[in-house]
C-alpha cells in the first residue's frame, strides 16, 4: 500500500491531459469517477505523474480502471501541508 503522502511527481490536471493526449474533461471524468488517484487542495486537483502515465497500461477495451477505494486518502490539512512543503502557494 502506498504512503499517505503526496508523491514527489505531483502534477496538475492540464499537465496530466497533455501527457496522455486527452481532453482535460476526460481527466476530470476519471477524477470524479474515482478512477485515478488524486488529491484536491485549494480547489485544484493534484495527481501523481506515475499514476497518470500508468493509465494507458491499465485501461484497454472493456477493462475497468483499478479501484480507487484501495488508495489511501489525505485530510485536507495534510495535503495542504505537503503542498506547502513543496513550495506551492495554497
Amino acid at each position: 500500500m502506498r504512503s499517505a503522502n503526496l508523491p514527489e511527481d505531483t502534477i496538475g490536471v492540464v499537465e496530466a491531459a497533455k501527457l496522455l493526449k486527452v481532453h482535460v474533461s476526460c481527466i476530470y471524468r476519471w477524477l470524479h469517477g474515482k478512477r485515478i488517484a488524486a488529491w484536491r487542495v485549494g480547489g485544484r486537483w493534484w495527481l501523481s505523474k506515475a499514476e497518470v502515465l500508468a493509465v494507458p497500461q491499465r485501461v484497454g477495451p472493456g477493462e475497468a480502471l483499478a479501484s480507487a477505494a484501495q488508495r489511501p486518502t489525505l485530510t485536507h490539512a495534510q495535503a495542504v501541508a505537503l503542498l506547502r512543503e513543496k513550495g506551492y502557494v495554497v
